[in-house]
């Protein structure tokens, strides 16, 4: 896998930059390389559901539970970018046919997760969660990937280097066909994951 200034000499080569040697150099294609990675490099990283950097873990609940709403809170961990999955139910996915409340099974306020309706329902101590994590060996990253962060990096870094608006134009279309490739290889390399029931089929069910 490429080290994190071979990425950003594939940056440069989309829009037609000079080399570098190192992040170090005294030049302006590595100061610009070097200021923009470690912000574009998290915003990829959360901007989609990037397989490699999942990870799971048990979250315990923290002693003081929310003011009102919700019963319990967790922090989420200090590497969390994004979360996926909270329990068995995923962020933005609701399938239930009717609804007795404007609260969802759990929400995200700061860098806490908060479970578990102030109603009588009970909530467990601790939580399991599936995120995408802050990370930042390149050794470990996805071919798509870092072809990805290689174009997200050249959009940046274009107007500095190069002033040109064109080129940011055909590091976005290199950008988008990455993005589409990578999607398909996701689509065929992982098992298909069937959307639980809701409540409608459920009940037609009992």
């Amino acid at each position: 896998m490429p080290s994190s200034v071979e990425i950003m000499n594939r940056a440069l080569s989309i829009i037609g930059g000079g080399r570098i040697v190192a992040d170090t150099d005294d030049s302006k294609e590595a100061r610009t390389c070097k200021s923009n990675y470690d912000i574009v490099r998290p915003f990829e990283l959360r901007a989609n559901i990037w397989t490699f950097a999942t990870k799971r873990a048990q979250l315990p609940a923290l002693v003081t539970p929310p003011p009102f709403g919700y019963g319990l809170a967790y922090n989420m961990p200090a590497d969390c970018l994004r979360v996926i999955q909270v329990g068995n139910f995923f962020p933005g996915l609701d399938l239930s046919s009717y609804r007795s409340s404007d609260l969802s099974e759990f929400t995200i306020e700061g860098r806490q997760i908060l479970t578990g309706l102030n109603d009588g329902t009970t909530a467990a101590p601790s939580v399991n969660v599936r995120y995408i994590y802050d990370m930042t060996d390149a050794q470990g990253f996805d071919p798509c990937f870092v072809e990805a962060l290689a174009c997200r990096l050249a959009m940046a870094i274009c107007m500095t280097i190069t002033e040109s608006t064109a080129k940011v134009g055909v590091a976005q279309e290199l950008y988008d066909a990455t993005m589409s490739r990578a999607a398909l290889i996701n689509a065929i390399e992982l098992p298909p994951s069937p959307l639980p029931d809701d409540t409608w089929v459920m009940s037609r069910n009992s």
